[in-house]
């Protein structure tokens, strides 16, 4: 008795949306786009690190696009 007393105050203090509104489904995640997108670059990311870590790239930074010291540019004169 006091069950019926309880839900039909809860009904009434319900507000008009509330009855209604349906309920919304579940959401059904990212799309396939974002998710292949993701993985895409997670995986070009790895390799990048896997190159860098194994030294498959060969040396980097400022010095490898600079001459080393017994190579001249030519139609330059030393002094």
């Amino acid at each position: 008795m006091r069950l019926d007393k309880i839900e039909r105050h809860y009904m009434s203090i319900q507000t008009i949306e509330e009855r209604t509104w349906p309920t919304c489904p579940p959401y059904p995640g990212a799309p396939r786009w974002v998710k292949v997108s993701g993985i895409v670059a997670i995986i070009l990311v790895l390799l990048v690190v896997a190159v860098v870590f194994t030294g498959i790239g060969g040396p980097h930074g400022p010095g490898r696009h600079m001459p080393s010291s017994g190579v001249t540019e030519t139609g330059v004169q030393q002094r």
